[in-house]
């Protein structure tokens, strides 16, 4: 005959695996795609229906969509040959009078695929910096500026 104390560890022995494995490993993790964040510096402006190059920041987009005369949002470009914010400018000037265009900010996942749209509808331009400041000894992109002022903003 057994002892008490030699049957009671065979006891523990065969009840402590089972028990083991149901309260002290977690239950299994289903393996799901990882999704990182979209990355901040991947977006383009469309304008008059096609993308301006060399933008490098825009400033002031809204967390969710605004009615009526929404906040400015400041647009930051590199000096480049394209000139169709300068020819608006212009025509801003030479009429004396607001010409207002529905303009498009558009971020981008990693393969360049839009996914996520600012619309800015009947945008003027409130401020303009078309002259960076120069510097002979700095090592910096030519920068210029420009505040749009808008009706709204539409978020796709």
């Amino acid at each position: 005959m057994r002892s008490p104390a030699i049957l009671c560890v065979v006891l523990a022995l065969s009840v402590l695996p089972s028990v083991a494995a149901d309260t002290l490993m977690p239950p299994p993790i289903a393996r799901t795609a990882r999704v990182d964040p979209y990355k901040n510096f991947k977006f383009r402006v469309v304008f008059d229906g096609r993308a301006v190059a060399g933008f490098d920041k825009a400033v002031g987009l809204p967390a969710t969509a605004q009615s009526g005369n929404a906040p400015p949002v400041m647009l930051y470009h590199g000096v480049t040959r394209d000139t169709a914010f300068e020819k608006w400018i212009g025509a801003l000037h030479a009429a004396r009078r607001y010409q207002r265009k529905d303009i498009a900010i558009v971020l981008q996942d990693e393969a360049g695929r839009g996914v996520k749209r600012y619309k800015l509808h009947h945008a003027w331009v409130s401020k303009y910096q078309g002259m960076p400041n120069l510097d002979a000894n700095a090592n910096e992109v030519a920068i210029e500026s420009l505040s749009l002022m808008n009706e709204g903003i539409e978020i796709d």
